[in-house]
């Protein structure tokens, strides 16, 4: 008679418990996967935020700067101005004070004449 081998029960019983394991380490895998996806997924959100946030950072700066050179050339220009107003304020005084000494000096010739 052929005999034929039949796994007794502890060995069977061991294979049970194995593959047990291995769907659990399976599971565990998984649930690892899923939380490194997630977490790969989060950290993408958070720089694709960051980097909307310096670009616009960046361009309030360019605004900012701009208006700063714009502020200072009005400023300058305003500064200019009124140097220039001065500047034909002192002419005008020099001269009246030319036409004065001219006159005075007119006047002397005709004492002299006398």
């Amino acid at each position: 008679m052929a005999s034929t081998r039949r796994p007794s029960d502890g060995s069977n019983g061991k294979a049970e418990e194995l593959q047990k394991k291995l769907r659990r380490a399976e599971s565990d895998k998984k649930a690892y996967q899923d939380e490194s996806n997630n977490t790969l997924r989060q950290q993408k959100l958070a720089i694709t935020s960051l980097r909307e946030e310096n670009e616009r950072l960046k361009e309030d700066l360019s605004m900012e700067t701009k208006q700063s050179l714009v502020g200072s050339a009005i400023a300058g220009t305003e500064g200019l101005s009124r140097l220039q107003d001065q500047a034909d304020s002192f002419t005008q005084k020099v001269e009246y004070e030319k036409k004065k000494i001219e006159d005075m000096e007119k006047e002397l010739r005709d004492i002299q004449k006398k």
